[in-house]
């Protein structure tokens, strides 16, 4: 509100929750029932065990090694609500700047990026928080609104984090210049969220480093087993086709551009 009124501005407003731990006022988690907080889907017939590859990726020290870090499935339940109450009360957060844009008469004039840096396990796979390979894990919320834009659409593009940046030089017609970006703007999808768009995305944790398509999620690493699930047919990634002789052509298609990806950003 203090701001040169003569001049643009930008607002960098990064929300601590829902990261842990999972606190917020009591009214947020009175917004949920006691039985709100929901385990995340085992498919039938596949055992509550870590897989190797997995122990030892979250941050709980020893307890890292087993199923859901060893809390029961009530005490389970009981943090997803917390989590649902974190970020309903980051949610208001976003809401308060939203209000303050639209009183100050700003609301038609700004772009809005609203975005995660990560995804997040609640139980997915046995595990919790961040940090891993999985797609649960690496994909992201992310919403843009902008001026001339028309708003309520949505694409099943691939994008990545490092768009954003291109993406509001071009909103704001300022352009890269002679800057070397290594994302790409998403004006074309904005305009037109059906426009064609065979880029991948990739994707880094612990030493894993991978690939996203419109279907695919490969992974590789030095020290774990190859990893390549179908997201269609299997979007909570239970069965591994790395090693499905059908899948060959695919998976040395997939390991060459990751590790030709990765070799260029080192």
């Amino acid at each position: 509100k203090d701001r040169p009124k003569d001049k643009p501005f930008l607002i960098c407003a990064g929300f601590a929750k829902p990261h842990m731990p999972w606190l917020a006022p009591k009214k947020y988690f009175d917004m949920y029932p006691p039985d709100a907080g929901q385990l995340a889907r085992v498919p039938p017939g596949a055992e509550r065990e870590l897989l190797k590859q997995d122990r030892g990726q979250s941050a709980g020290g020893d307890a890292a090694f087993e199923w859901n870090e060893g809390v029961t499935d009530d005490e389970a339940r009981m943090l997803v609500r917390g989590y649902m109450a974190s970020l309903t009360y980051s949610d208001a957060q976003v809401g308060r700047l939203l209000d303050a844009l639209k009183e100050l008469g700003l609301e038609r004039d700004t772009i809005v990026v609203l975005w995660g840096d990560h995804g997040y396990h609640l139980t997915d796979h046995g595990l919790w928080r961040k940090n891993t390979i999985y797609h649960v894990a690496s994909r992201i919320p992310f919403t843009i609104r902008a001026p001339g834009l028309a708003r309520g659409k949505s694409t099943s593009a691939i994008v990545e984090s490092i768009d954003i940046y291109p993406t509001l030089l071009g909103l704001t017609g300022i352009g890269p210049g002679k800057l070397d970006l290594h994302g790409r703007s998403l004006a074309p999808l904005l305009k037109d969220p059906a426009t064609p768009w065979p880029h991948p995305a990739y994707t880094s944790a612990g030493d894993y480093h991978g690939i996203v398509t419109d279907r695919y999620r490969f992974a590789v690493s030095p020290t774990q087993p190859r990893t390549l699930f179908d997201l269609q047919a299997d979007p909570g990634e239970w069965k591994d086709l790395a090693d499905d002789p059908q899948h060959d052509d695919l998976v040395k298609d997939l390991e060459a551009r990751t590790r030709s990806a990765w070799a260029k950003a080192r």
